[in-house]
C-alpha cells in the first residue's frame, strides 16, 4: 500500500501521482523486511490512459462494460 494512498484518493489524484509511490523500496509495515507490491493494476490503468488517451473509466466502460453489458 503507498503511504499517501487514502490522501491521494480522496483528493481523487490522477493516476500519475500515485506512480511515484509505487516506484522503488517498499518495506513492511515493521520497517525491515523488503516487501513486493502490487501495483500491476495500476500500471496498466496508466498505460492505459497515455495510450488512448482517454480516462481510464471511459475506456473500461467502452471496451468492457457495455460491449460485455457488464
Amino acid at each position: 500500500m503507498l503511504p499517501d494512498n487514502a490522501d491521494l484518493r480522496r483528493k481523487h489524484a490522477p493516476l500519475k501521482r500515485f506512480i511515484p509511490g509505487a516506484i522503488g523500496p517498499h518495506l513492511s509495515s515493521s520497517g525491515n523486511r523488503p516487501q513486493v507490491p502490487e501495483h500491476g493494476n495500476l500500471v496498466t490503468a496508466e498505460l492505459v490512459q497515455r495510450l488512448t488517451g482517454r480516462p481510464i473509466r471511459e475506456g473500461l466502460r467502452r471496451e468492457l462494460f457495455e460491449p460485455w453489458t457488464l
